[in-house]
């Protein structure tokens, strides 16, 4: 299981954006982090965007990671499947991670259920 917060700096770029985020959370496998991680978001359409960047965590591991979901706005916020698309490179081994998930946005919070598979090697 994950928490995690963040906060981001955003420059808005038409339909597209570029955001700089600090996060902090907990991992059940490393325990408490911080991150920083430089991310584009880019609009194809109204329903389809592709998220995606770099991060480097303080726990010492960096992440490369993509991010494609169709949305549907609703009255009271937005409703988001998407697919996670993950290489990670973990000191001595490397992991990558794909799966699943749907988000829950509103204003000031977004609530994200998934299923994510991670493969270590």
């Amino acid at each position: 299981m994950i928490l995690m917060a963040s906060c981001a700096f955003t420059i808005d770029a038409k339909d597209n954006e570029l955001m700089i985020k600090l996060r902090t959370g907990h991992n059940a496998t490393f325990g408490g982090f911080a991150a920083f991680s430089l991310e584009t978001l880019v609009n194809f359409d109204n329903d389809f965007q592709i998220n995606g960047g770099a991060q480097y965590n303080t726990i010492g591991r960096t992440a490369i990671e993509a991010r494609p979901s169709y949305l549907i706005e609703c009255p009271w916020g937005r409703i988001s499947a998407e697919t996670l698309l993950l290489y990670r490179n973990l000191t001595s081994l490397n992991s990558a991670a794909v799966g699943a998930g749907a988000d829950i946005s509103f204003r000031w919070l977004a609530v994200k259920f998934g299923y994510y598979y991670h493969m270590y090697g």
